[in-house]
């Protein structure tokens, strides 16, 4: 992947005894989202791009920094693996003007299971909890894949990205788009006049680099402790007793565009049996949690 051009231009940032590169371009951005907290206005970023592309990285190094100018510290409790987290959390008043992260929003965001009762929540949540200036960052694959309701409601959009460097893929690029550039590209998705974002006129943008943010805040194995917590109970809500295989099959099913062949590939199992799992308990597990 050829590069248009890329700006790396970064102030340094000291958290306890660890120092970190930054980008100044997101340094501003968030003294603005601070800004509109005052004013009362929304404050929701969509976070897109391909798998291992880093959308979690920078979502950790945009949500701590932000924390950092209330002088807050970010922590655990402000990750979220399911639309009901987000819910629980807008009912604290504690949480007033914090962050609150979705990784991997499939379920409660996403156009398939917007029409559930947790997303019919989630969507009054980010209506009637206003007064809360929660600060929402939402991460997902596929921008089509968000609810209209939620397109709407986005202030801004970052499109992770990677290049390939002797067969590896390398993270640390990304775009940036307004609300109205957000409209655009999610109705050209929606209309299949564009087959991704990359193809949106918006390729000129430059890209912006970022950097590793992960074990600064907090200790990554927290973080992998907490969302294999969360999905294990969201299985358990569902009452669906799943292998690894199956747990894997379904992450990839809900969040990529991914065939059955290739996620059989994947995962290990015959397409035929993705289908299967796809019918008989995927499509009824997103529907009803």
């Amino acid at each position: 992947m050829k590069l248009n051009y890329t700006i790396k231009k970064d102030v340094t940032i000291k958290f306890k005894d660890k120092t970190f590169k930054f980008p100044m371009i997101l340094l501003s951005l968030l003294s603005i989202m601070k800004r509109r907290v005052t004013l009362k206005l929304d404050n929701v970023l969509l976070i897109t791009g391909k798998v291992g592309s880093g959308k979690s990285t920078l979502a950790k190094g945009i949500a701590g920094v932000y924390e950092m100018l209330f002088n807050r510290e970010l922590n655990i409790d402000n990750f979220t693996w399911n639309s009901q987290g987000i819910i629980d959390f807008t009912n604290v008043q504690e949480n007033k003007t914090k962050v609150i992260v979705q990784d991997e929003g499939i379920q409660g965001m996403t156009g398939r299971d917007g029409i559930t009762k947790t997303g019919h929540q989630l969507k009054i949540t980010l209506v009637t909890k206003r007064r809360m200036n929660i600060f929402y960052i939402i991460l997902i694959d596929e921008l089509h894949e968000y609810n209209q309701k939620v397109i709407n409601r986005a202030t801004l959009l970052m499109d992770t990205r990677f290049i390939m460097r002797k067969g590896d893929p390398v993270r640390g690029f990304f775009k940036i788009y307004n609300q109205h550039e957000i409209k655009q590209v999610y109705s050209l998705l929606k209309d299949k006049k564009i087959r991704s974002i990359e193809e949106y006129k918006g390729h000129s943008k430059p890209f912006y680099t970022f950097s590793n943010y992960e074990d600064i805040f907090f200790s990554e194995e927290d973080y992998e402790n907490e969302k294999i917590k969360q999905t294990q109970q969201n299985i358990d809500d569902g009452k669906i007793s799943w292998t690894n295989e199956k747990m894997k099959a379904f992450y990839l099913w809900a969040s990529t565009k991914k065939s059955y062949i290739d996620i059989g590939i994947i995962v290990g199992v015959h397409e035929n049996t993705i289908g299967n799992w796809v019918r008989k308990e995927f499509k009824n597990f997103a529907h009803n949690t």
